[in-house]
């Protein structure tokens, strides 16, 4: 799996960083990440929970959240 590295500029994320800086954010890089991510994703939908993905689980990239969609899927059997 690639690794993405995404540069936005203070602008984008006004109150989480400091004003007229760009802050670097990484993507996911391991596979164990999206299976967390699914995990918790099934977890959620079974127990008909809302929930928001911890930081770390988070995909940023439209690729990411594809790769965590393909996992449920995978899980579940559908």
């Amino acid at each position: 799996m690639r690794s993405y590295e995404y540069y936005f500029p203070d602008y984008v994320f006004p109150s989480h960083f400091p004003k007229g800086q760009a802050r670097k954010i990484q993507s996911m890089k391991t596979q164990d990440s999206i299976k967390k991510a699914a995990d918790l994703l099934i977890k959620a939908r079974l127990e008909n929970k809302l929930i928001s993905l911890p930081d770390e689980l988070r995909p940023i990239s439209i690729e990411e959240g594809y790769q965590i969609q393909d996992a449920i899927i995978e899980e579940i059997g559908v």
